[in-house]
C-alpha cells in the first residue's frame, strides 16, 4: 500500500513543469571486495504533464565501491580458488592472484510516464560500466470497487546485491569477464482497505540471467494484514502482520568465477509485524515504520565454478589428493530475528518547492542495509 500512495502522491503534487533531484547513499554489510557495498547515487529529472499523466526524462549517477578483497576473502574470488587449492596440494604458500578495488561508476538515463493508474519507464543501467542492458517496467492498475485495487507489474532491472551482480567485473586470473545479473520480475498483487482496516498480498516469479553465471528462477508469495490503531484528522496509526515466501532454483550467493553474487535462498520465510505511523498536513506529509520479526532461510550447497565443468573438474581431482580442498560451498541455513525501520518524509517549503527524504534500516535477508535518500522537488514556472 505505501508504494501505491507514493505514486498517488507524486502525480497529485503540482501540474506543470517540474525538476527532481535526488542524492541517495546506501550501505550493505559483508566481507571487503565481496558482499559489502556501498552504493552512492545522484538523480536528476525534468516531467510536465502529457495527456492525463506525467512525462519524465531523467538521469542517475551512480557511484559502487566494495573495497579490496583480502585474506581468506581473495581465495574465494574469480579463479583464485584453483590457485589456492593447488598451494594446499602442494603444501606450499599460494600465490593468490591481487585484486584492485572492487568500483565501479556511470549515468544510467530514463524516461518514464506515469499516470494514476498506470507507469511506463524505460532506461539502460549505467553507462559506464563493463556491460550495458536495457532496463524497463510497465505497472497498471485497476479499481475493482472502493475498497479493492488490482496490480500488474513487469519489470526488468539489475539486481543490485554487490558489483558482481550490479555491474560485473573481471577475473584477476584470467581477466575473463562475469556476473551483471538482470531480473525480468511479473507479479500481481491487490489490497483491500475499508475504514483504515486491510489486507494485501503480491506473487510474482522472476528470471535471472547475467554472463558466465547460470540462469536462475524466483518465486514469491506476500500476504499481510492491518488494522487502524488510531486516527485524527492529520495522523493514522496502524499495527499489522505480513508473512514473506522466497524460492530459488539455485544458489548464487558466492563470488568466484561463475557465481552470481545475490542472495539467492532455497527457502526465505519471514514473519514480520508492521507498526507504521502517517502525519499529514498542509507542509508536512510523514511515515515511520517498525517492523520486528523473524526469518528462516536455507542455502544449498553449490560448485565453486557452476559454468566452467574443467575448472570445476580441476578443483574436485585436486580435492581427491586433500581433503582440505574447497571444491564446493557449503550448504548454509539460518534462523532468527530480524528487523526493519524507516521513516520518509517530505516538506513543502513554498507553493512550488519540496524538500523529500527517507532513512532505512533493514536486517532481513542475508546482510544488513542503510539507506538515506534527500530530494528537492522544484516546480518550473506556475503550477496548478
Amino acid at each position: 500500500m505505501a508504494s501505491i500512495d507514493t505514486r498517488i502522491d507524486t502525480l497529485s503534487q503540482g501540474r506543470g513543469p517540474r525538476g527532481d533531484v535526488d542524492a541517495l547513499y546506501r550501505s550493505r554489510s559483508g566481507e571487503a571486495g565481496l558482499s559489502e557495498l556501498k552504493d552512492l547515487r545522484g538523480s536528476a529529472q525534468v516531467s510536465t504533464d502529457l495527456a492525463d499523466g506525467r512525462i519524465a526524462l531523467g538521469a542517475e549517477a551512480v557511484v559502487l565501491d566494495s573495497g579490496v578483497p583480502g585474506g581468506s576473502a581473495l581465495g574465494r574470488f574469480g579463479r583464485n580458488p584453483t590457485i589456492e587449492a593447488q598451494a594446499i596440494v602442494d603444501e606450499l604458500p599460494a600465490g593468490l592472484v591481487g585484486v584492485e578495488t572492487q568500483q565501479e561508476s556511470g549515468v544510467a538515463p530514463f524516461l518514464s510516464y506515469e499516470q494514476d493508474d498506470a507507469e511506463l519507464r524505460i532506461g539502460t543501467t549505467p553507462l559506464g560500466f563493463p556491460e550495458k542492458d536495457i532496463t524497463a517496467k510497465a505497472r497498471g492498475e485497476m479499481r475493482l470497487s472502493n475498497e479493492t485495487l488490482l496490480g500488474i507489474e513487469v519489470e526488468r532491472e539489475a539486481v543490485t546485491d554487490s558489483i558482481v551482480s550490479f555491474a560485473g567485473t573481471r577475473d584477476p586470473v584470467t581477466g575473463a569477464y562475469w556476473g551483471q545479473v538482470m531480473r525480468l520480475r511479473a507479479g500481481i498483487d491487490f489490497s483491500y482497505d475499508e475504514r483504515g482496516d486491510g489486507f494485501y498480498g503480491t506473487l510474482a516469479v522472476a528470471r535471472y540471467d547475467g554472463h558466465n553465471v547460470p540462469d536462475n528462477r524466483s518465486y514469491e508469495a506476500n500476504l499481510g494484514g492491518y488494522l487502524l490503531l488510531s486516527e485524527t484528522a492529520r495522523s493514522r496509526l496502524t499495527l499489522g502482520s505480513n508473512i514473506n515466501y522466497q524460492r530459488y532454483d539455485n544458489n548464487q550467493n558466492f563470488f568466484t568465477f561463475g557465481q552470481g553474487g545475490y542472495f539467492s535462498p532455497q527457502g526465505f520465510l519471514s514473519i514480520g509485524f508492521p507498526i507504521r505511523y502517517t502525519y499529514r498536513d498542509d507542509r508536512l506529509d510523514l511515515t515511520a515504520t517498525a517492523t520486528p520479526g523473524y526469518q528462516s532461510f536455507n542455502q544449498d550447497a553449490v560448485p565453486v565454478y557452476p559454468t566452467d565443468r574443467g575448472a570445476q573438474a580441476e578443483l574436485d581431482a585436486l580435492r581427491v589428493l586433500n581433503p582440505d580442498v574447497r571444491a564446493y560451498f557449503d550448504r548454509l541455513s539460518k534462523t532468527g530475528g530480524a528487523f526493519s525501520a524507516g521513516v520518509t518524509g517530505s516538506y513543502a517549503v513554498s507553493a512550488g518547492t519540496r524538500i523529500t527524504g527517507d532513512v532505512l534500516y533493514d536486517s532481513f535477508g542475508n546482510y544488513n542495509e542503510f539507506r538515506s535518500l534527500i530530494g528537492l522537488r522544484q516546480q518550473i514556472g506556475s503550477g496548478n
